[in-house]
């Protein structure tokens, strides 16, 4: 790790590119994808919610419409760039969900904190070990029985944003075979399966 950086993990310190991306990756449907990927994790009103690897906050900011006032949502992302985003456009739209700088290696709260982690498209981004090490402090996290539920890429990666993702990140495991890692975690429950659009398949479990 260089000198000054949080994770050994890759960061995006660009919010407005990620943004774009995203716009991109979605096919101009991230708001549609990110409700979609809320109602796959079974979110509910009045739950303590953690977003790791939170970007610019947008699943955040829906999370915070979706537990209520009786609920809170927190998002963490290395990139101090993308968590004053994240806090920009949770004013704007005046969503009860705060952001810090943390990484889901060393996430910056208590034991059995929260109902449920969500992570989206952030997995592949980190290497084995420090991927690991994040599903053990989610865990950590998590309140008995408390959820993890992710959305990442999984082949085919015969689409060109899969394949250039993949070439990117040559020695990341699609979906399925991060299954294993989340089970020698502690986790149980795990799954994997298909969320709908092609190139994402949701990984979950629970303390």
């Amino acid at each position: 790790m260089k000198p000054g950086e949080v994770t050994e993990g890759k960061v995006l310190h660009r919010a407005r590119l990620y943004d774009l991306g995203l716009k991109v990756l979605s096919l101009g449907r991230e708001h549609r994808m990110r409700a979609h990927v809320l109602d796959l994790s079974r979110i509910a009103a009045g739950e303590s919610v953690l977003d790791v690897g939170c970007g610019t906050g947008t699943l955040a900011i829906a999370a915070a419409a979706r537990v209520g006032g009786s609920g809170k949502v927190h998002g963490i992302d290395p990139s101090p760039s993308m968590v004053d985003r994240a806090k920009s456009k949770a004013d704007e739209a005046r969503a009860h969900a705060q952001f810090q700088v943390g990484t889901i290696e060393s996430i910056p709260f208590p034991d059995e904190t929260f109902d449920l982690v969500l992570s989206t498209i952030m997995l592949h981004h980190l290497p084995e070990a420090v991927r690991c090490k994040g599903f053990e402090h989610v865990r950590r996290v998590l309140k008995p029985g408390g959820r993890f539920f992710s959305v990442d890429f999984e082949p085919p990666r015969t689409l060109p944003i899969v394949a250039w993702l993949s070439r990117m990140h040559d020695d990341t495991p699609g979906v399925r075979a991060m299954a294993e890692s989340l089970r020698e975690a502690g986790f149980t429950d795990v799954k994997t399966a298909p969320t709908g659009y092609r190139a994402l398949w949701s990984l979950s479990g629970r303390r």
